[in-house]
């Protein structure tokens, strides 16, 4: 059975502790300062599953991802990165010790998510927009605006006009003290940029 009472302090480890069965790896001829060995776990660390106190669960998915693909895939790469990552820990020494555990993905999850990350691309978009404007109303200085909308949307088909169409969106305006003391432009006046956030859905007659 695998450990799950981990603390020693804990009022019910006692007299639970004869329910677990601790099982403890045989570190004598792992060296933490040498070159972690593919053959190994993630980290490098030679622990089994049972052996640890940690377990990774990856889970492969990216199907309502809206930026990019390369979600699903980032279990593989943690893993193969992780071999380089130094043990050492100021903070918790040895703290390798207590045993980590990746578990590999399941790649029936990996084939089913690509399967419909590639039918929901049909649906999902990634909306950006980019924009710049100047003026100089008469007997004014010169108005700047620069603006930056990014979000996704999701609309009813894969066909660029299908509507109706929801926009989740963040605009980011940056702009000088004449646009915003022009009381047309709708700025806020103490400031030289704004955020703004929101919703909007597009519907066709």
């Amino acid at each position: 059975m695998r450990r799950t009472a981990v603390s020693k302090h804990n009022p019910i480890f006692a007299r639970n502790l004869e329910k677990y069965d601790f099982i403890m790896a045989d570190l004598s001829q792992f060296d933490p300062n040498s070159v972690g060995l593919l053959s190994n776990n993630v980290f490098g660390l030679p622990f089994s599953e049972e052996e640890a106190r940690l377990v990774l669960l990856p889970v492969p998915w990216e199907v309502t991802v809206s930026y990019n693909n390369g979600t699903a895939r980032g279990p593989e790469h943690i893993f193969r990165a992780s071999f380089q990552v130094d043990l050492y820990d100021a903070d918790v020494k040895d703290g390798w010790k207590q045993g980590f555990y990746m578990r590999e993905p399941d790649k029936h999850l990996l084939l089913r998510s690509d399967y419909l990350r590639k039918e929901a691309e049909l649906y999902l978009k990634f909306l950006t927009e980019v924009g710049f404007s100047g003026r100089k109303p008469n007997n004014g200085s010169q108005e700047n605006l620069t603006k930056i909308t990014v979000g996704p949307a999701l609309s009813t088909g894969p066909d660029f006009w299908k509507r109706p169409e929801l926009r989740l969106y963040v605009t980011y305006a940056d702009f000088n003290k004449a646009a915003a003391q022009d009381a047309q432009n709708g700025l806020p006046t103490n400031k030289t940029n704004a955020l703004s956030y929101g919703a909007q859905v597009e519907i066709w007659f």
